[in-house]
C-alpha cells in the first residue's frame, strides 16, 4: 500500500510503502484513521472526533482499523461514522491512508481506559470486521483472521501473528494453485507483490486479512455464495465461489470452470452395495442371473445376496431340476416364497430338499407339477409348520393323505388352493377346515368327491373366510346355505353349480353384507328376478358375473335402475338381451365401468359403436371391439402391419 503523509510544508508527495497494516501512531490510544488536516468531520457526526469510511478527498480513512484504537462504523457515541456510501468533505477514504493523528478524535463506541475501541476489542496487529458478532471478534482477538470486504483471494493464507501463520492451512496442499488471472478484477499474488483487486485497493500481500477455519468469510459482496466442502478435491476447502443466474452480465461471473478443474465421475462400483443392491431389486430373475451376474464378479457376488433368493419364481423353467433347487437352497437357506409351477423336472426329492433346508417357507406353489405326489406334500407341512398359503391345483397324485398332514401341522395356513385335484374329497377337506380355522382363502375347482359336508364344515370351523370358491363341485343349495354364516365373506365363486336355486343367491346376497364379488356364471338357473333382489340387496357387490344365465334385458334395466355400486356386469352369451337393454344400462347407471356384451347375438354392432362414443366412460365388450383394442395397444407398442413375416 502507497501511504501519503502532508510534510512540515503542507504538501503532500508520495513515500515509500508502508509495511504496516494500517498507518498508525506510536501512542497508545491514538486514532490513526486518516482525518482531514483541521479535524473535518463527516455531516452527520454528532460530536467531534466523527469520520465517515468513504471520503474523496484528503484526511481519508480506511475502514478498518489495523492497530490500536481500531474504531467501529456504527459507534453511537463520540467518534462515530456514518454510513459508507455518504461521501462529502472530510469523509474518509477507503483505501488512501493519512498519519495525522487526531488528538481529539479517539473514537469509540464504547470507550476502553486506554483509547482502544471497544465494540469488540482487538489485539495489537489483528483484525475485526465491522460487522462481526462477539464470537468472531474473540477469535479475531486469538489471532483470527477475517475477509477483507469485496475481495477475493488466492495463494497462501497470510496470518499476521507466528500463532495464525502456524494455524493456517496450506492451500497448495489441499489443492492445485490458484493461476493469477483467475479471478475476476485481481491478479495473483507472489510474496511480497501486490494486487489490484476490484475495489480499487493497493496492498501487500501480507496485510490481506483471511477468515478464520472455522468460520465463513465475511463478505459484503450483494453476490450469493457457496462454500466448498472440507473434501473438496480441486479447490481449497474455505474458499467460497460465488455463482451467477444466467441472465446477469459475462463480466460480473465468478471463477472459471478451468479455476478448480472439473470433478472426476464417480464408477458405478463406488456407490453403496445397499445402494447397488435396490438397483438390482427391479430386476427380474433372468436379469439378475443371466445379465448383471455377468458383469463382474463385484456384480455377481451382489447378485447372489440372500435378499434376492428369498422370493424365488421358477415357474415355467425347464432346466430347473433338483440339482438347481439343492444349489440354490445351500446358498440361501431364507427362501420364503417359492413357485415351480410348470417345472416338470422337479420331483419329490428336490421339494423335500426346499422343505428340509427352508423350514421359514411361507408360501408354496406348485400348479400342473402332475409328476409330484403326496410325498412332496407331506415333507413341506411336517418342517414348514410357519406355511401361510398352498397352491397346488391340478395335481393328479395328490390324495386326501396330504390335506390331512397340511391341517395336522399348518395351523397359520390362511391360503389354499386345489383345483382339478380329483382324488381329493371330504375327508382331506375337513380336517383342514377343523385343524387350519385361520383359513381367509379356500378354492376348489371340479372336484367332484367334494360335496356340501366340505362347505358346512369351513363355513362353521373358519368364520374368517373372505374368498370361497367351488365352481364345478358336487355342491347343492343345501350347502351353499351354509355360507350365510360367513359375515366376512367379500367374493363368492358359485360358478356352474347344478343345483343351485333363486332363493339360495338372494339369502347369500342379504346375509352376506360384504360381498363385493359374486360369479353366478353357468348356472341356468339364475333369471331376472334373482338379479333384481341382488342389485337392490347388495349395497357393496361391484362385480356381477351372468354368463350364460337365463336373464334377458329387464335384468340390466333393473341393475341400472337400483344398484349404486355395480362396476362390471358381463352377460356374454346371454341370447336374450338386446340393444334395448345394453342402452338402458348405459344411460341408467351412474357406477357401470364395463359391460361384457360377448356373443350377446341380438345386440348390434352399430349400437355398440354408438355407446362408446356415447359413453367413453364405460369399456363395451365384444369380438369386434376386443379386436380394435388389441390392435390399438399393438400400434402403441410400436408393431406395424409391415413389420410381420410375409406369408
Amino acid at each position: 500500500m502507497v501511504c501519503k503523509r502532508k510534510n512540515t510544508e503542507g504538501s503532500q508527495q508520495p513515500l515509500t510503502p508502508c509495511k504496516q497494516p494500517r498507518c498508525t501512531s506510536a501512542g497508545e490510544g491514538n486514532m490513526e484513521q486518516r482525518t482531514a488536516e483541521e479535524g473535518r468531520m463527516a455531516p452527520d457526526a454528532a460530536e467531534e472526533g466523527q469520520m465517515a469510511p468513504d471520503a474523496a478527498e484528503e484526511g481519508q480513512m480506511a475502514p478498518y482499523a489495523a492497530e490500536e484504537g481500531q474504531m467501529a462504523p456504527d459507534a453511537a457515541e463520540e467518534g462515530q461514522m456514518p454510513h459508507p456510501q455518504e461521501k462529502d468533505e472530510g469523509h474518509i477514504g477507503h483505501c488512501t491512508t493519512e498519519p495525522q493523528t487526531a488528538e481529539q478524535g479517539h473514537t469509540s463506541h464504547h470507550m476502553s481506559q486506554e483509547g482502544h475501541l471497544a465494540h469488540h476489542p482487538a489485539e495489537k496487529g489483528d483484525m475485526a470486521h465491522p460487522h462481526c458478532t462477539a464470537e468472531q471478534a474473540s477469535s479475531c482477538a486469538a489471532g483470527g483472521r477475517h475477509a477483507l470486504s469485496g475481495c477475493t483471494v488466492s495463494g497462501p493464507v497470510m496470518g499476521f501473528s507466528a500463532e495464525a501463520r502456524q494455524s493456517t492451512p496450506d492451500w497448495t496442499v489441499a489443492g492445485p494453485e490458484i493461476p493469477p488471472d483467475a479471478l475476476p478484477g485481481s491478479t495473483g499474488l507472489n510474496a511480497g507483490e501486490t494486487r489490484q483487486t476490484s475495489h480499487e485497493c493497493t496492498m501487500t500481500e501480507s496485510e490481506i486479512p483471511f477468515a478464520n477455519e472455522d468460520e465463513p468469510c465475511c463478505n459484503a459482496s450483494s453476490l450469493p455464495y457457496k462454500t466448498l466442502s472440507a473434501n473438496r478435491k480441486y479447490a481449497p476447502y474455505n474458499l467460497q465461489i460465488p455463482f451467477h443466474s444466467e441472465n446477469e452480465p459475462q463480466a460480473r461471473k465468478g471463477l472459471a470452470s478451468e479455476t478448480f478443474g472439473p470433478c472426476e465421475p464417480l464408477h458405478v462400483n463406488q456407490l453403496p452395495s445397499s445402494l447397488l443392491l435396490k438397483i438390482f431389486s427391479n430386476l427380474t430373475l433372468n436379469e439378475r442371473c443371466i445379465l448383471a451376474s455377468l458383469v463382474c464378479k463385484y456384480w455377481r457376488d451382489l447378485c447372489l445376496d440372500s435378499q434376492f433368493w428369498k422370493q424365488l419364481d421358477l415357474s415355467n423353467r425347464q432346466q430347473v431340476k433338483d440339482k438347481v433347487l439343492s444349489e440354490i437352497t445351500s446358498r440361501s437357506q431364507n427362501i420364503t416364497e417359492i413357485n415351480i409351477s410348470d417345472c416338470f423336472s422337479v420331483s419329490d426329492h428336490g421339494v423335500c430338499l426346499v422343505a428340509v433346508k427352508c423350514p421359514g417357507l411361507v408360501k408354496y406353489t406348485a400348479y400342473r407339477c402332475k409328476q409330484l405326489s403326496d410325498m412332496s406334500l407331506i415333507v413341506l407341512a411336517n418342517h414348514c409348520t410357519s406355511l401361510q398359503k398352498v397352491h397346488v391345483g391340478n395335481q393328479d397324485k395328490l390324495s386326501d393323505d396330504s390335506l390331512k398332514a397340511l391341517g395336522k401341522w399348518c395351523k397359520e395356513l390362511r391360503d389354499i388352493h386345489f383345483g382339478q385335484c380329483y382324488k381329493i374329497s371330504d375327508k382331506g377337506l375337513i380336517v383342514i377346515a377343523k385343524g387350519c380355522q385361520k383359513l381367509q382363502k379356500i378354492y376348489l375347482q371340479e372336484n367332484k368327491l367334494v360335496s356340501d359336508e366340505s362347505v358346512k364344515a369351513f363355513a362353521e370351523h373358519c368364520p374368517d373366510l373372505q374368498y370361497v370358491g367351488f365352481m364345478g363341485c358336487s355342491v347343492t343349495s343345501e350347502g351353499v346355505i351354509y355360507l350365510t354364516k360367513l359375515k366376512h365373506l367379500s367374493s363368492l365363486d358359485l360358478r356352474h353349480i347344478t343345483e343351485l336355486d333363486n332363493e339360495t343367491v338372494m339369502e347369500i346376497v342379504k346375509q352376506c353384507q360384504h360381498l363385493t364379488s359374486l360369479n353366478l356364471c353357468l348356472n341356468r338357473s339364475i333369471d331376472d328376478r334373482c338379479v333384481e333382489v341382488i342389485a337392490k340387496e347388495g349395497q357393496r357387490l361391484k362385480e356381477l358375473y351372468l354368463v350364460t344365465c337365463k336373464i334377458t334385458d329387464y335384468a340390466l334395466i333393473a341393475i341400472g335402475r337400483y344398484s349404486k355400486s355395480i362396476e362390471t356386469v358381463d352377460v356374454g352369451w346371454c341370447k336374450e338381451i338386446t340393444d334395448h337393454g345394453a342402452k338402458q344400462i348405459a344411460q341408467s347407471s351412474k357406477s357401470i365401468r364395463y359391460l361384457g356384451l360377448m356373443r350377446c347375438d341380438k345386440v348390434n354392432e352399430a349400437t355398440v359403436e354408438q355407446l362408446v362414443q356415447q359413453y367413453p366412460h364405460i369399456t363395451f365388450s365384444t369380438v369386434l371391439q376386443d379386436c380394435k383394442r388389441t390392435l390399438e395397444r399393438a400400434y402403441q407398442m410400436g408393431w406395424t402391419p409391415n413389420a410381420s413375416p410375409a406369408t
